[in-house]
């Protein structure tokens, strides 16, 4: 087998790990990406911790409504017992008795709105948690099928690898120097098919001398436009 030959095929090899250097890197990208999730568990999260104030405010409303009603029964009963024996008294008690039972309503009304704002935010959270719940589950078989290409794309790896190896062992070092110089000044490819009496990498036509001259030379030839090393099978 010809040096051009071996240099030929060692590129295709290189082409093929390249890509499959791509797909791989792609792959482990897309497994390492999970944003759409963690944005979704984020969200969710901010909904939990509105959720959670408005929980807070309404124990707290409770505690108040429950003190002033524990008070204002005290009030009563000191009203309605004889226990309070003259009109200022009593007026004074009137006067407490109604700014408590006021301050009650008021709660109540507070307590309202917290929990109907509540029931919004926990229907906005069981639909925050399916979300979450079916990103998740659409995340595993994403991943299931990300990890088996993944290995897939190895596995081919691994076995192109020892035939890259091999093939470049075989060729002198001068041309793999120049091969490598060329594979990375023209985008991976360094060596070109004549095809048709023309250069595959350009599409230049070559003449027939030239051609002659590049089945006859000891030394690779490079095309005289693109600088690519020609090989003509």
């Amino acid at each position: 087998m010809s040096e051009l030959r071996q240099l030929y095929e060692l590129q295709e090899l290189d082409l093929q790990i390249d890509e499959l250097m791509e797909t791989l890197a792609e792959l482990e990208s897309q497994l390492a990406d999970d944003s759409v999730v963690v944005e979704a568990k984020r969200r969710l999260a901010v909904v939990e911790s509105h959720a959670e104030q408005l929980a807070s405010q309404r124990r707290s409303i409770d505690r108040a409504i429950e003190d002033l009603q524990t008070r204002l029964g005290r009030t009563q009963e000191r009203m309605y017992s004889g226990a309070i024996k003259s009109v200022k008294e009593m007026e004074a008690a009137e006067e407490e008795r109604a700014n408590m039972e006021r301050n009650i309503a008021e709660n109540e009304d507070s307590l309202l709105e917290v929990m109907v704002k509540a029931d919004e935010v926990d229907d906005t959270l069981a639909k925050g948690r399916e979300v979450v719940k079916r990103l998740e589950d659409q995340r595993s078989v994403a991943v299931t099928a990300l990890t088996a290409k993944a290995e897939e794309t190895r596995a081919s790896l691994d076995d192109l690898t020892p035939r890259r190896d091999s093939t470049w062992d075989s060729i002198s070092a001068p041309v793999l120097h120049r091969y490598e110089s060329l594979r990375s000044s023209r985008g991976g490819a360094a060596i070109v098919k004549v095809e048709r009496g023309m250069c595959s990498g350009c599409r230049m036509t070559l003449s027939t001398s030239e051609q002659q001259r590049i089945r006859s030379a000891t030394e690779p030839m490079l095309c005289s436009s693109c600088h690519r090393i020609l090989y003509l099978p």
